[in-house]
């Protein structure tokens, strides 16, 4: 039998080291704008399932599914109209507090359905996977969304 040329050996050894370092510094950017786009729902989620590459996965399929939602934008009037009730609701809450959650709640409702996101029968865990979905669109907003259901359900997170 011939021996391997040492030459060979070492390039192809080099190579697959390339390949090696390539793929883990594009896993390493993977995971650093994932963790800047989706902030505290990236940790959260690393937390939840144990490790980044469950979690990321699941951001993963939450993309593909707002994708098929065909968010639609409001208008500006809307939007100003949604952003002073808003106002209302948290100034009720200090006299208010169970009712200006529940008003707060069915507000965010007709936004997201006003987005498209929702239909208005949706509840329970079918509206909850919507919303989960679309933490991808409104990262910061859910994390608030999901605090406010743990607190009205009792729990702490």
């Amino acid at each position: 039998m011939e021996s391997l040329n040492p030459q060979i050996v070492i390039g192809v050894l080099v190579a697959l080291a390339v390949v090696v370092i390539a793929f883990v510094l594009m896993q390493k950017r993977r995971t650093d704008e994932l963790r800047g786009k989706f902030g505290p729902e990236y940790e959260r989620l690393v937390q939840q399932h144990g490790d980044a590459r469950h979690a990321e996965s699941e951001l993963a399929s939450r993309v593909d599914r707002v994708k098929q939602l065909h968010i639609k934008p409001i208008t500006p009037e809307h939007r100003n109209r949604f952003a002073e009730a808003w106002r209302s609701d948290q100034a009720r809450f200090v006299d208010d507090p169970k009712g200006a959650v529940v008003e707060a709640d069915r507000r965010i409702r007709c936004r997201l359905c006003a987005h498209g996101v929702l239909r208005l029968y949706m509840c329970g865990p079918r509206l909850r996977g919507r919303c989960r979905s679309c933490s991808t669109v409104y990262v910061f907003l859910w994390s608030h969304v999901r605090q406010g259901w743990y607190r009205w359900d009792g729990r702490e997170n």
